[in-house]
């Protein structure tokens, strides 16, 4: 029987469902109804944020994923049955240094087509690495070969899914998330006319690229890309809505407009320079500036909700510390920071929970306290998660307050290239 469905990967989804929404502050899937469910699909993704995107898409997506991944993860007893058991399969790649790799590999797209024939979605990440930047790299020839295995293997009706990632912010908490899925690429159509396996590969890459290209941000001159990437908040403020999807599309095209247009690298890096240096020196993120300061709901929820919000952060406050300590340990590449966060919070925070509940129930000898504890805790973590961003505009609108206030130069003119960025920003939109 060909396995296209794991009980592990359905019974850890809501767990991971739950941490993921508690983790970041917002998530949102654009273009669901792109995803096919009734044939066989390649799904194809930029990689960005190490095991997190894995992750996310495996959560956010309703059809269980299977995941070509790196071999050299599979190498010990236990981890290979865990990964296999989230429908991971194994990749070898030249660097590991197998013998007979192309045969391995083959078996591996073997097990594939017979998930695929049974409208399973095979993903991977076609890159074949992940770098924390919003930047689309050469993609790898595996998952050409795969598709054309699959086509010679009578799956006319394939199609590869494009989905780009895009993060808020690839090292904090309470970050935002977009998932955008693309059109599906049919392979079939597409490679009709194409009789050469080599150049076959090199139209289905290419197509691969461009569809990637249309779904994720690519900021493609690199020495420009601080410049590019540190006015995508302005961009979301022009754009004038708290709709991600609409904030995507519009830094989306300016992205677009720098890529294709050379001649706007110069005057983009004369403003962008000193917005982006006065920010750093003065201290300021410009998603937490307001030019008016917080409103009135704002102000009501911090006096209403302070005492409990402050109390579930002192409760919270040592896992918090344990978190970051085992994350700062484990981990080499801060790409993985996230990625361990998640795992500490969502596994381990529902037990941290239990032993404060047991610890009331045993200095008021009564069982009965548990689950009121336990429920209790839940709110005030969460009034915590809530307030905090709402706290943290407070704080970063009585800075300004204070530079306008003692007349900081500084201030005043980053006030003023802000203002003339965003002019320069929208006169590139028309």
């Amino acid at each position: 029987m060909v396995k296209t469905q794991s009980i592990l990967y359905a019974s850890l989804k809501p767990l991971v469902q739950l941490g993921a929404h508690l983790f970041f502050r917002k998530i949102e899937l654009l273009n669901g109804n792109n995803l096919p469910t009734n044939r066989p699909v390649i799904l194809v993704a930029n990689h960005q944020n190490a095991m997190l995107d894995p992750v996310m898409l495996c959560q956010i997506l309703p059809k269980q994923l299977h995941w070509l991944t790196r071999a050299d993860i599979f190498k010990k007893p236990f981890v290979n049955k865990l990964l296999r058991g989230v429908n991971m399969l194994p990749v070898f790649r030249d660097r590991d240094r197998v013998e007979d790799l192309h045969a391995i590999n083959n078996l591996t797209f073997s097990t594939c087509n017979e998930r695929l024939h049974e409208h399973a979605i095979i993903s991977m990440f076609p890159e074949g690495t992940h770098r924390g930047k919003k930047q689309l790299i050469p993609l790898k020839k595996g998952v050409a070969r795969m598709a054309l295995n699959a086509l010679a293997d009578g799956m006319d009706d394939l199609c590869i899914v494009p989905i780009g990632l895009d993060y808020g912010n690839y090292y904090k908490y309470r970050t935002t998330l977009l998932v955008n899925v693309g059109r599906p690429i049919e392979v079939k159509r597409l490679l009709k006319d194409e009789s050469d396996t080599a150049r076959a590969q090199n139209v289905l890459l290419a197509e691969i690229r461009a569809a990637l290209k249309q779904v994720m941000i690519d900021i493609e001159p690199n020495d420009m890309y601080d410049y590019v990437h540190g006015v995508e908040v302005l961009c979301h403020k022009l754009e004038g809505s708290d709709d991600m999807g609409k904030q995507f599309k519009y830094y989306h095209r300016f992205v677009s407009i720098v890529n294709t247009q050379a001649k706007h690298l110069d005057a983009l890096a004369v403003l962008a320079k000193p917005y982006i240096n006065l920010k750093h020196k003065l201290h300021l993120h410009e998603q937490d500036y307001l030019e008016r300061g917080l409103s009135a709901g704002g102000y009501i929820a911090l006096l209403l909700g302070a005492i409990p919000a402050a109390i579930g952060a002192v409760v919270f406050g040592p896992f918090y510390l344990f978190a970051e300590a085992i994350t700062n340990k484990i981990v080499k590449d801060p790409l993985f920071s996230n990625s361990i966060r998640i795992s500490i919070w969502t596994f381990l925070a529902p037990l941290y929970m239990v032993l404060i509940g047991f610890m009331v129930c045993w200095w008021e000898h009564s069982i009965w306290m548990l689950l009121p504890t336990i429920f209790v805790l839940l709110v005030f973590g969460l009034l915590a998660l809530q307030l905090w961003p709402v706290c943290k505009k407070f704080l970063h609108a009585m800075r300004c307050r204070k530079y306008a206030a003692s007349g900081n130069e500084d201030f005043a003119a980053w006030l003023q290239t802000r203002q003339q960025l965003m002019d320069w920003i929208k006169q590139q939109m028309k």
